[in-house]
């Protein structure tokens, strides 16, 4: 199975490389994923120098090659190996949620990164998309992730976001993610 470790970006060259190093460098990821929000500085140029890293290009070729100006994509959060969180994937009517992954360029439209734990938008007019402007991405196909590797990691992550006043209430994933599931086979692949 292949590990891709995530993060948004803009201004981080001071951080960049040690992000991306401490995931490549140690085995806790095949590939680095940096979804950079324009950055004018050498965010970029120092992540490329980083064996192993991508730029969050996918999301934009889709479109491309899409009539579509938005995709939305079903998340999947994993729990250690081997299980998963349905309930922060599905509505209480156990059908896959999407949220925003990428959108055309030149649109006027940015990701707010006023508060990074509240998924905010600038819209400029646009937002939420009409159903013929958006592409649903929907399983077998999802955004995979790992944040909580392990029981330890998790409560590391916790108190790490708690003690530096980022997110004073954060809780336990278990506190929030609903009933754990086994891994279906599809997303072992």
């Amino acid at each position: 199975m292949k590990i891709i470790a995530t993060t948004r970006t803009k201004n981080e060259e001071e951080n960049i490389e040690r992000f991306c190093r401490s995931y490549i460098d140690t085995g806790l990821a095949d590939l680095v994923l940096i979804a950079d929000g324009g950055s004018d500085d050498d965010t970029v140029a120092i992540a490329e120098s980083v064996p192993n890293y991508m730029l969050k290009e996918n999301g934009r070729r889709v479109l491309e090659q899409s009539d579509h100006n938005f995709a939305f994509a079903v998340r999947v959060y994993f729990w250690g190996a081997s299980q998963w969180f349905p309930g922060l994937s599905k509505d209480r009517d156990d059908q896959w949620t999407t949220s925003l992954w990428a959108w055309r360029s030149g649109l006027g439209f940015r990701a707010s990164e006023v508060d990074p734990w509240r998924h905010g938008f600038i819209r400029a007019g646009i937002f939420p998309p009409e159903k013929k402007h958006r592409l649903d991405i929907m399983p077998p196909l999802a955004l995979l992730h790992r944040p909580w590797p392990t029981e330890e990691k998790a409560d590391a992550k916790r108190e790490f976001y708690r003690a530096i006043g980022q997110h004073p209430k954060m809780k336990h994933p278990t506190e929030f993610g609903g009933q754990l599931e086994a891994i279906p086979e599809w997303m072992k692949d």
